[in-house]
């Protein structure tokens, strides 16, 4: 991007584009001086240093590309010869030696003809800076004594680093074209000295604004008279012509308006440089700052000494400075300032090329020098003239001194700028050598005229000065014989001269053509002529120019020797379709001395460019033959085709397409020239369906397409786009497995061109259960069947006399048969008893808890503010004793962060918080947590995933929780005072303040707590198991470019493609999955979002939210039968008076079985793996309960094994009205324990028959078994009637509390037959006899009914048959989405027949999700029990 508008630049300037790259950098060093002063001015040594390093190595990649690395590593070698060398004459000869070498091989292999700027300009500036460097540093290890003041300023003391080096060598006021400074002085402005403030930014703004502005005012004078005297002017034949006065007047313009070109950069840096602060060069003695310590040109000096010593002392000072000190004092050994001098500049002009005009213009230089010198000590010497230099004719004499002064000073810069010796020695001779030859006269005259005009002086001091004149003149007269041994050498031949041609040529040939016309034509010239041979042009030499292969194709013949005319031609004629331009080399030669050519002298080499002329003999071709293109109907378009033609011509003029035109008449369509169809009327697909017509191309040379081109238009009927095929209700049969939910659904975007298509399937989930449709297990029942390890304590369970610390928490109903407990922030708190909190100690222990922040009612919310401050909610906080110490923890939320803080011993440990970020804890939806801790190590599960702690910290000193064993669920308590509450450092048991803080606001489920080694990642995964969601068919036929993701909870999906088929077969198999057999029925809503993006975004297509529902039916209810028991069981009383009493249910026999059978296909798919659909057929509790009246404990009492039901892990509930066996075990468990169950009488008791019922339930008590009745009769001896005392004596025998779990301890259950009185014998004999009679009479009268009644159910037709029922289990059908079905206006299908005496009640409590129960009524000992 940069080259074409560097290009542009240099062309609108009419500069070559590396002068441009030159002028910007040099400008841009202000902007970098700005943001060292403002930004880095006070930063370390070492950021300083890297931003001069980079801002220079910047503005030199700009220039010269990749070429900077020569500076780069010439830095690195001279930074490792002053580390190894050290300060020895071995480390200064060798960087002398290197980088002059490196200096002159890049001038050997870069060098030409012309004036250019490469990477050698600023490195001939670098390899001053670094061969300084190494003398500086080799006087800093020099005694004082033996360097002179001026080498102490510049003397380094220590070895510099490579960063510093850097810094110092690329410093963009002195990287491109100078000016030279020490290391020394670099050190001073990085350490903030070079500053009339100290330690502040330099007030050098306005100073560097000056230099700056006089520096645009010299650019502008060079910008301006640079073109109109240029160098190469000297070469033309047009200055040969002219006469020498204005020569000699064009030399004296030249050099003073082409000097402006390196005083303007050397200005425009000096500003650079003083803004930067390391122009300052003190303060002078009255006090004001001097800026000048970088200063290259002293302008005014420049423009108004008439001397050439002071332009030479006023013209580029610090390089003059530089060579003075490193190269002219350093020669002092050599005896003799002439030599030095001479040796001073010998290095300067190799120092500035390998040309010979450097060579010339230094040895000049030194001539006139000295005859300056030699004319001032004249005029020094001289009374006569001092008196004229100092009277009125002053003015006159400074005028001639400026003339001869400007005239010669440009004198010796005509070889510094043309190079060659050919160049300068044709301007030199055009002039006929004046300078030479006037100054070798005035060396010559002026001794002479000194004897004239200076008194004679006697003596030593007028023979020392004899004899320092005669070395001068012995070295001045060697150097003007060196220069005439090389001029002669060159100029005793008599084919003195080389041919001469333009530069560049322009040529144009037309096709199938191959005479070349060239303009300017071809004309070589040779100034040997009229002279036979070396006057004569014998021919002309095509050489390859950058396409290589012009000397190939192309040929040069002379038309006359005598002129040099010539022609260019072609070998062969050119197509221009194969190449269009061509460029090669043209060189012409003389013809000798003689006719055989020797001494033939060649001319410069002159670029030829060939342009070929283009003939029309091509006509346009399309591209296609056939264009077809659908719109819909209705509309106007602005393009609805494209068509294309090309011609294979070269030319723009014949290869363009001019126009195009439909050539079928009376069609509705219009073209532009561009080939753009479009409609002229809007479309009816009714009136026409196809359109069909051809169209033709012209050039702009008038040739008509070979073959015309046919285009077809559909019109389609009218689209609107979205999704097709939408089903607002699905139904799903619980075990079904998979089913497809947009089984026919496809998207329409009505040929919208779309590249992203993202679809996002959510299913509403959040009212079943915890989050999705689970096993309708207790809490307790569902870690049994995912096989974790027992010994968990339940820290919430269902309130009752043995866990009442609950009992004072609001509960709310919940579909997967497990209590949800609600915390308002503030009373509702559950305080656990110290011996349930006592269980549970040690630091290796798993908590697990279901939450829902914010209440039942709570919503998600829909951009929750993150600045909201929120106060801590504490779920759980403990302080256990373990042995002989106490520790304490807390689980809490804040905001969106979970924290566990523990502290492992409260009396000497210091404390540690656990830190987790966590969006699941502020969206209001239920997730699982399970925290591990096995401290130091801390592991969470959310929802089945591993969370690691975003931060763990050590709290420091904080107050020590009271060594008192307490567990709260919902709050924590006030920290108490040591002081007041703790005596020896213990706490009274009985103490407890009551208040609580840090309350939390939300729902908890199944809150336990299982110290030991902690649960294993299945365990937790099976826990959290969701056994319904979205999931996809197949992702072996997912298209490419398609994307399927799906969250934990299985109840978002997003699909992301860029193609439509593939989308839409994608959209097809997204299914819903429900691997229960017996699925929570009712409605799900859900929702279909579509997002495209197309590559109109302001055309692009919008679609809205779709929603639907998915209805899951009522699932076939399983038929737990009980059988294998008689309605009677007869048993000698002695039986049940015995220790073992008698088995009540001995032939038990338990059988679950369907109404129909269930799709097994869905048992293997994937979320099953977790649990088995075989807790399909567990139960999870039954029931045996007496009848009538509750069992008398001091009298009778029921049997259980209870270390059978420890090894089997089920609860027992163990009261007079009921036994009741908890927990989610296999049917053939069951069936064993219920066997093992016996009832005994104590001995004496005259009781005659007792009545039980035996029911089942599965799925906590979603489904019932029948209710087996057994009544049991007790055969007593007449004998054992008549002994009411032995029958007291036993009764007192037997009264003892009731055998109770430990549930129940500390409880007390009332009696109502603590004062019943035995009855006597001869009172049950007469109460039996007359209740026989009794039964007798009731049947007689039922057989005579039934007689009648049976005739009339014949003529009936079994009417009543129709009406009976199976009572035989408990039928509830829960809904919890009926009131959304009739908020939807969904006239939801509910299966199943309700009798009269079925009834509607409202759950109470839930506001939130309307809930209708169907409950059949029975007696008041039939209702049913969950657990």
């Amino acid at each position: 991007m940069a080259a074409p508008f560097m290009e542009k630049i240099a062309e609108y300037f009419g500069s070559p584009e590396p002068a441009i790259r030159l002028i910007l950098s040099v400008l841009l060093g202000y902007p970098f001086a700005l943001v060292y002063r403002c930004f880095f001015f006070h930063q370390s040594a070492t950021v300083v240093h890297l931003f001069h390093t980079f801002s220079g190595l910047a503005l030199a990649t700009f220039n010269f590309g990749y070429q900077v690395g020569h500076s780069f590593l010439c830095i690195i070698i001279q930074f490792l010869m002053l580390r190894l060398m050290g300060r020895t004459v071995t480390c200064v000869l060798s960087s002398f030696i290197f980088q002059m070498i490196y200096l002159l091989m890049g001038y050997y292999y870069t060098a030409t003809d012309e004036y250019d700027i490469k990477w050698t300009m600023p490195h001939c500036v670098l390899t001053l800076k670094l061969i300084g460097l190494a003398l500086d540093y080799y006087d800093g290890g020099k005694e004082q004594s033996q360097i002179n003041e001026e080498q102490k300023k510049s003397a380094l003391s220590s070895t510099p680093s490579l960063l510093e080096v850097f810094g110092f060598s690329y410093f963009y006021g002195g990287f491109l074209v100078g000016p030279q400074f020490t290391l020394r002085n670099y050190q001073m402005l990085v350490s903030r000295e070079m500053s009339d403030v100290p330690g502040q930014p330099p007030n050098s703004v306005v100073p560097a604004m000056k230099r700056f502005g006089l520096g645009l005012i010299t650019l502008s004078i060079f910008a301006m008279g640079g073109p109109l005297y240029p160098a190469n002017y000297y070469l033309t034949d047009e200055f040969e012509a002219h006469p020498f006065w204005y020569k000699c007047v064009y030399i004296l313009v030249w050099v003073k308006v082409n000097l402006y070109k390196y005083i303007s950069c050397w200005l425009i840096t000096e500003g650079v440089c003083i803004l930067s602060g390391l122009g300052y060069n003190g303060k002078n003695e009255k006090g004001e700052p001097q800026w000048d310590a970088c200063a290259n040109v002293r302008v005014w000096l420049f423009e108004t000494t008439p001397l050439f010593t002071g332009t030479i002392n006023s013209f580029n000072i610090n390089t003059n400075a530089w060579v003075a000190r490193h190269v002219f004092k350093r020669l002092k050994f050599l005896g003799n300032k002439l030599l030095s001098q001479m040796f001073t500049l010998l290095f300067l002009a190799v120092w500035h090329g390998l040309h010979s005009g450097y060579l010339i213009c230094f040895s000049v230089e030194f001539i006139i020098v000295n005859v300056e010198k030699q004319a001032q000590a004249l005029v020094r010497d001289s009374p006569l003239l001092t008196s004229i230099a100092q009277s009125h004719l002053y003015p006159l004499v400074y005028l001639v001194q400026q003339l001869i002064h400007w005239l010669f000073m440009g004198y010796p810069l005509v070889p510094f700028c043309l190079f060659t010796y050919d160049k300068w020695l044709k301007v030199y001779s055009s002039i006929y050598f004046c300078g030479h030859i006037f100054f070798f006269a005035a060396f010559l005259v002026l001794p002479y005229l000194r004897k004239v005009f200076v008194p004679r002086k006697k003596g030593k001091e007028t023979e020392q000065g004899t004899i320092s004149h005669l070395t001068m003149a012995r070295m001045s007269f060697l150097s003007f014989l060196l220069f005439c041994l090389t001029s002669v050498a060159h100029g005793n031949k008599a084919n003195k001269h080389k041919p001469w041609i333009e530069t560049e040529y322009q040529g144009i040939v037309m096709e199938n053509d191959n005479t070349v016309l060239l303009n300017p034509p071809l004309f070589a010239l040779d100034k040997d002529a009229p002279l036979h041979y070396a006057g004569e042009i014998c021919g002309f030499r095509v050489h390859n120019g950058p396409g290589g292969s012009g000397s190939a194709q192309f040929e040069a013949v002379v038309l006359d020797r005598s002129t040099g005319e010539g022609l260019v031609r072609s070998k062969e004629p050119l197509d221009c379709e194969s190449q269009k331009e061509h460029s090669f080399t043209i060189q012409a030669y003389d013809c000798g001395e003689g006719p055989d050519g020797t001494n033939s002298k060649k001319s410069h080499k002159a670029t030829v460019h060939v342009r070929v002329n283009d003939v029309n003999e091509f006509s346009p071709v399309f591209v296609e033959r056939r264009y077809e293109a659908s719109v819909p109907e209705g509309r106007l378009f602005d393009r609805i085709v494209r068509v294309e033609a090309v011609d294979a011509d070269c030319s723009p003029q014949y290869s363009q397409i001019c126009f195009y035109d439909i050539i079928t008449p009376n069609v509705p369509f219009t073209i532009d020239n561009d080939g753009n169809i479009k409609n002229t009327e809007p479309l009816d697909s009714k009136r026409q369906r196809v359109h069909s017509f051809w169209v033709t191309a012209f050039d702009c040379g008038k040739n008509r397409a070979q073959a015309d081109a046919q285009v077809i238009v559909t019109v389609k009927p009218s689209c609107k786009p979205g999704w097709i095929g939408w089903t607002k209700r699905i139904e799903y049969t619980p075990g079904s497995g998979s089913i497809p939910l947009f089984p026919n659904l496809h998207l329409e975007t009505c040929e919208e061109t779309v590249w992203n298509i993202q679809a996002t399937v959510e299913l509403q989930t959040g009212h079943i259960g915890k989050g999705c449709d689970r096993d309708s297990y207790s809490d307790r029942s569902v870690r049994r069947l995912c096989g974790a390890v027992r010994g968990e304590v339940d820290l919430l369970p269902p309130p009752s006399p043995a866990t009442n610390w609950t009992a004072a928490l609001p509960t709310l109903p919940s579909s997967d048969s497990s209590l949800v407990f609600s915390f308002n922030g503030s009373t509702h708190v559950a305080v656990v008893p110290d011996s349930v909190a006592s269980a549970v100690s040690g630091d290796h222990f798993t908590l697990q808890l279901w939450m829902r922040r914010g209440g039942a009612s709570t919503q998600p919310p829909a951009n929750q503010a993150r600045g909201t401050r929120k106060e801590e909610e504490t779920i759980v906080c403990s302080t256990v004793k373990n042995d002989d110490t106490y520790s304490h923890y807390s689980l809490s939320v804040h905001g969106c962060r979970l924290s566990l803080f523990y502290w492992p011993d409260v009396s000497a440990a210091r404390p540690v918080k656990f830190l987790w970020k966590l969006e699941q804890v502020c969206d209001s939806e239920w997730h699982h947590l399970s925290l591990s801790v096995q401290f130091p190590s801390v592991t969470l599960y959310v929802d089945g995933v591993t969370f690691d702690p975003a931060l763990i910290h050590d709290n420091g000193a904080i107050p020590n929780p009271a060594p008192h064993q307490r567990l709260v669920i919902g709050a924590c308590w006030e920290p108490e005072e040591k002081s007041k509450d703790i005596v020896n450092n213990t706490m009274p048991e009985s103490k407890d303040t009551g208040k609580f803080v840090s309350g939390y606001k939300g729902l908890l489920s199944g809150v336990t707590v299982r110290p030991g080694n902690v649960e294993p990642h299945s365990v937790v995964e099976c826990l959290y198991a969701c056994r319904e969601g979205l999931d996809f068919g197949d992702l072996e036929t997912l298209g490419s470019g398609m994307k399927v993701h799906v969250n934990p909870s299985q109840s978002v999906l997003v699909l992301e493609g860029d193609d439509i088929e593939s989308f839409n077969r994608a959209v097809q198999q997204v299914t819903y999955r429900n691997s229960l057999r017996f699925a929570t029925p009712g409605v799900r809503p859900l929702k279909l979002t579509t997002s495209l993006r197309c590559f109109s975004e302001e055309s692009c297509l919008s679609l809205r939210q779709l929603e639907g529902y998915l209805v899951v039916l009522q699932p076939d209810a399983p038929q737990i039968s009980l059988s294998g028991v008689g309605p009677h069981l007869a048993r000698p009383a002695a039986e049940f008076e015995g220790p073992q009493g008698v088995p009540l249910f001995p032939e038990l026999r338990i059988v679950c079985s369907l109404s129909h059978a269930v799709n097994t296909a869905a048992q293997g798919m994937e979320g099953g793996a977790l649990m088995s659909d075989a807790v399909a057929h567990t139960l999870d509790g039954c029931e045996v309960q007496p009848l009538g009246e509750e069992l008398n404990p001091e009298r009778e009492e029921l049997l259980v094994d209870m270390e059978a039901l420890r090894e089997r892990g089920l609860d027992i509930i163990n009261t007079t009205a009921y036994i009741a066996i908890t927990g989610a075990e296999s049917i053939s468990v069951y069936e064993d324990v219920l066997r093992s169950i016996r009832y005994r009488l104590a001995k004496g008791s005259a009781r005659f028959e007792r009545r039980f019922r035996l029911s089942c339930s599965e799925m906590n008590g979603r489904y019932t078994s029948n209710e087996l009745t057994l009544e049991v009769n007790f055969l007593h001896s007449l004998d054992s009637l008549y002994h009411p005392s032995h029958l007291l004596a036993s009764q007192q025998q037997f009264l003892h509390p009731s055998h109770h779990t430990g549930e129940l301890s500390g409880h007390t259950l009332p009696n109502p037959h603590r004062n019943s009185v035995v009855p006597g014998a001869a009172t049950v004999i007469i109460m039996v006899c007359v209740g026989f009679l009794v039964v007798m009479v009731i049947l007689g009268v039922f057989r005579i009914r039934s007689i009648h009644r049976r005739g009339d159910g014949a003529r009936g037709g079994g009417k009543e048959g129709s009406n009976q029922w199976d009572d035989s289990a408990l039928t509830i059908i829960v809904n919890p989405m009926e009131t959304y079905e009739n908020r939807m206006g969904i006239a939801a299908d509910i299966e199943g027949e309700c009798d009269d005496e079925e009834e509607v009640v409202d759950s109470p409590g839930d506001t939130s999700d309307d809930q209708r129960i169907i409950i059949k009524k029975e007696g008041r000992d039939s209702a049913p029990r969950r657990y």
